[in-house]
């Protein structure tokens, strides 16, 4: 389990629908609260002024960045998670796609994120191999150990403008110059040079 993704916790299906019953988060979504405070102050995250008691830095800088670091600390461990743990690429990684599980203050633990929507998501490890290998696991862990060359390559062209990674818009592009090539090579040394797509590295450029 990951603290940082959203908790599935039913499933009821009835003649019409699927509905999934998550976790529930009542903070927003982090779009909203960065626009929001960017909105009020003009300064992104940097609100209020802090105390000199505050939870989050002795100064106002210092409580902006320790409130970010939090962020992006969550975020990293989330995607460590799914990437190496679960062999899932999300391909949607924005700002909308975070939220609160509280409504985010400057008390500790109150900006506490889920990662949610995984509609484009994308299980990417090979299955196979990496059971071969489960014998190796860290029972304590209930890992299933992936391997980077091992993942399939991605291409189709999914994602949100202004966060997603470029290699995945020139998926298309480079297919068609690929078959062009391979027409001027011999068999062998085409199969050596059909490899076109992504990898989950493609969150990595979103976060």
């Amino acid at each position: 389990n990951n603290n940082y993704v959203i908790r599935l916790l039913d499933i009821i299906e009835d003649r019409s629908s699927v509905h999934m019953i998550t976790e529930l988060c009542e903070g927003g979504e982090l779009y909203e609260y960065v626009t929001k405070e960017h909105n009020r102050t003009g300064r992104g995250l940097r609100g209020k002024a802090l105390s000199p008691t505050s939870t989050y830095g002795d100064t106002i800088h210092d409580g902006d960045e320790t409130r970010c670091a939090i962020i992006i600390c969550q975020i990293l461990k989330a995607f460590r998670f799914l990437h190496e743990n679960a062999a899932v690429c999300h391909r949607d990684v924005k700002a909308s796609n975070f939220v609160f599980v509280q409504k985010p203050s400057y008390v500790s633990g109150s900006l506490d994120l889920r990662v949610i929507d995984f509609g484009l998501s994308k299980f990417v490890g090979n299955w196979e191999k990496d059971m071969e290998h489960v014998d190796n696991v860290n029972s304590d862990e209930n890992r299933i150990p992936i391997h980077p060359e091992d993942h399939r390559y991605m291409t189709s062209e999914v994602g949100t403008p202004y966060y997603v990674a470029p290699e995945v818009l020139t998926q298309q592009n480079e297919h068609h110059r690929m078959q062009s090539e391979s027409t001027t090579r011999n068999e062998d040394n085409s199969q050596e040079q059909q490899i076109v797509g992504y990898t989950i590295k493609c969150d990595i450029w979103s976060i």
